[in-house]
Parts: structure tokens; sequence; C-alpha cells
């Protein structure tokens, strides 16, 4: 991690809630990275578990940034982290997925040698709750704000790393979008930068019984209002 008094190369924002038995899993990925120039920031959303008490260890150690809020849903602990974020990139990262160990500092690298990309990102490898890996995610080797009308080519926000000035110009994350606010978000980089996707492993997706994405009926929802939202354009 970065050296005190240092400003971090990434800042890692995880927002956490009814998943206690999960984030420790989850930080340790990240704490796992070769690319050792972070923060990491987590934002309890009013999660009614043992969260708190399970993070207290790391809030002591000075090992990860600790903010909490009232229940106010993912998108909103995600912009608080981002406010809170001193990084020249943000990496969002939520608290039941896991990261390669490589993650970080390839996806670092690429936006240091690419000042015009906004947001780099990688493939997805789901797995079960036992680790055991499943289907993979879709390569895209073109994106580009037509492209995104097809579908999402980032199923999670944990594929990708943006530039901090970028995400906090274009003002974060939607709030009034549940489920497809990173969808959204996509559309609005795309208008304002590059968005680019290697065939490099981002992210492994776990699967469970507790996924949001399980929420079929709210979710189709919110993707009919994003891309109507962006249709115009």
């Amino acid at each position: 991690m970065t050296a005190v008094g240092r400003p971090p190369r990434v800042s890692v924002v995880i927002p956490t809630y009814r998943h206690q038995d999960l984030i420790l899993a989850t930080l340790d990925s990240v704490f796992a990275q070769t690319m050792t120039e972070y923060e990491v920031i987590v934002i309890n959303d009013g999660s009614p578990d043992d969260t708190a008490a399970i993070l207290e260890p790391l809030v002591h150690d000075g090992r990860i940034v600790y903010v909490e809020q009232t229940n106010k849903g993912q998108s909103r602990a995600r912009n608080l982290g981002i406010a809170r974020a001193r990084g020249d990139y943000i990496a969002l990262l939520d608290d039941d997925d896991l990261w390669p160990p490589d993650k970080l500092e390839w996806q670092t690298e690429y936006l240091d040698a690419h000042r015009d990309v906004g947001l780099i990102g990688g493939v997805l490898q789901t797995i079960d709750e036992n680790g055991t890996e499943g289907w993979k995610g879709k390569y895209w080797p073109s994106i580009d704000f037509e492209s995104l009308f097809l579908e999402n080519p980032f199923l999670s926000p944990g594929q990708t790393l943006i530039r901090a000035d970028l995400l906090k110009r274009i003002g974060g994350m939607d709030s009034t979008i549940w489920g497809a606010d990173d969808w959204d978000l996509w559309f609005r980089i795309a208008k304002a930068s590059r968005i680019v996707m290697l065939d490099r492993l981002g992210l492994y997706y776990r699967l469970h019984p507790g996924n949001a994405s399980k929420q079929t009926e709210r979710l189709l929802s919110a993707c009919c209002v994003t891309i109507e939202r962006h249709l115009p354009d």
C-alpha cells in the first residue's frame, strides 16, 4: 500500500452491504495486488450484519479507509468513495468479487501509456462459491458510444480502471438508475474519452444466491431507462 503522506496512484472504492462472509476475501484480493501504490476506501452502506466489527481490525491497522452511511444504495456509496478518493485512477470493486493479482498493475501501466484513454477494462471470469471457474465474459475489441447500445461490455465495474479526474468531472454514478448505473456511466465516459478492453483477466465475478443481478425485472427496467436516456445522442 502507499506510504503514509504519499498520494496513491489508485483509489480502490468498495461499497459493502450484507456481505460479511465475503468482504474479507474481496479485500485479500486487493491486498495481494502486485501494484502496491493504492488506497482502499470501504463504504458500509448501512449493513445490518457484523460488517463493521469484521472490518475494525483493518481500520485500526490503517489498511483501509472506512466510511459509514445509512442505507442509500450502492451508487451513492460508490459516489461517497469517489469523493474521498485521492488517487490518479479509481477502481470500483464490489464486495463479493475478487481480482487477479496483476489487475491493478497492468491496467495502471496501460493508462499511464495511453493518455487518450479514460477507461481500461479486462475480461470477466465467473467463479462459484467454491472458487470453481464457470463461464467467461465476452471480449470486446472495440468499444464506442454506438456499440454500447448492443449490450453492456463490462458486466461489473470491477473489470475496469478509470481516470479519477474524468470520473469526478462527469459526476460519478447516477443513483437513480439501480442496477444499470454502470452501463449509464460507460455511455457518459464514451462521450468524453476513449474506452478500451484488453483480452486480459480483469475480475473474478462470484456467483452466489445473493447476487443483485438476479433481480431480473428490476434490472431490465433500469436497462430500458438507460437506453432511452442515451438514444437522443
